[in-house]
């Protein structure tokens, strides 16, 4: 959700959300949380086509619409019960796509499953599983705290494995059985959520009733936050100590710096200029403490501009400000003043 509480046709309301009002996005992303595809709520505006909306409806359509992205096969898919139909399942089986899922049972044709009552009464982890005539969908109910229905084209009970769940009768913590479906879908879920985190900790805030403004101040965000993702993904690859990766906010500062700085030259003097037509009239201010120099980044510092050898005119050499370097010098670099 983009925050936005101004007019706008496409505007909505979703309650529980951290900002209800706003723009909803549909997004595909990764398990690490990089965004590679979105689509845009529009309402019947959308880049849905007529036939996919009667077929699948909204939710399975904005699925196969993103899906169509992924070329390759034996992709695995994963969303929530707003998107889960068996259509869209069966779909994705034909292109060879891996998909599962949380399910609402009154989206399937009376699957026969155990009631709740039934479920509440087994010990906990049990589980229900039915599939369908051509055994390409099936649908899995499991009993943790409450029911949680599954659904997938790929992977049913499987093998199962123990998770440790609390127990508040017995308060202590006891092992609860869990099929395979359920594992797989909790490790591979939550992308978009991580996204949409990430995005919302620094998030660009501008005071407008403008929804194109909002829009694309959001643009920037999620761009700055899917590039250092690859970042983090190309550092680790790389075997970079993970003192030297940068955190969100110094890699959006960075660059900011960079943007602001790169290609330009150095103003001359800083400051506003002085009001008094008398310098010697001019009240008197006490010296400012010098400021420490600091270095610039090095996308500004190697683009050619500026940044000029000097020699400086002290008695003694000072140490080298190279990495590595333990020799001392009289060759500083200083920005060349440019009127």
């Amino acid at each position: 959700m983009v925050p936005f509480r101004g007019n706008l046709s496409v505007k909505q309301y979703i309650k529980g959300k951290p900002h209800p009002w706003g723009v909803k996005i549909y997004f595909l992303c990764g398990k690490s949380g990089i965004a590679y595809d979105f689509l845009l709520h529009q309402g019947a505006t959308m880049e849905i086509s007529q036939q996919q909306r009667k077929q699948l409806g909204l939710g399975a359509g904005v699925v196969y619409h993103l899906s169509q992205r992924i070329t390759e096969a034996n992709h695995k898919l994963y969303f929530d019960n707003y998107f889960t139909t068996y259509n869209i399942l069966e779909l994705l089986t034909k292109r060879k796509i891996h998909a599962a899922g949380t399910a609402r049972v009154s989206r399937f044709a009376r699957p026969p499953l155990q009631s709740d009552k039934e479920m509440a009464k087994k010990p906990r982890g049990s589980y229900d599983e039915v599939v369908s005539c051509d055994r390409k969908v099936g649908l899995v109910k499991w009993y943790d705290n409450r029911p949680v229905v599954m659904a997938s084209n790929f992977v049913g009970v499987g093998r199962q494995d123990e998770v440790r769940r609390w127990d508040k009768k017995k308060a202590q913590f006891v092992m609860v059985s869990r099929p395979e479906v359920v594992k797989l879908y909790n490790e591979a879920m939550g992308g978009v959520d991580l996204l949409d985190q990430l995005v919302s900790l620094y998030r660009t805030e501008i005071r407008s009733k403008k929804w194109t403004l909002r829009m694309i101040t959001h643009a920037f965000d999620l761009a700055v936050v899917n590039s250092w993702l690859e970042y983090r993904l190309d550092s680790k690859r790389a075997n970079n100590p993970t003192k030297d990766i940068l955190d969100l906010l110094h890699f959006k500062m960075n660059v900011a710096q960079c943007l602001v700085r790169v290609q330009k030259t150095v103003a001359s003097k800083r400051g506003r200029p002085s009001m008094s037509p008398d310098p010697q009239n001019a009240p008197h201010r006490p010296p400012h403490r010098p400021v420490q120099d600091s270095r610039p980044l090095p996308e500004v510092q190697y683009d050619m501009v500026d940044h000029m050898p000097n020699y400086d005119e002290k008695k003694e050499a000072t140490r080298c400000k190279m990495p590595d370097c333990t020799g001392k010098t009289h060759v500083c670099f200083k920005a060349a003043h440019r009127k």
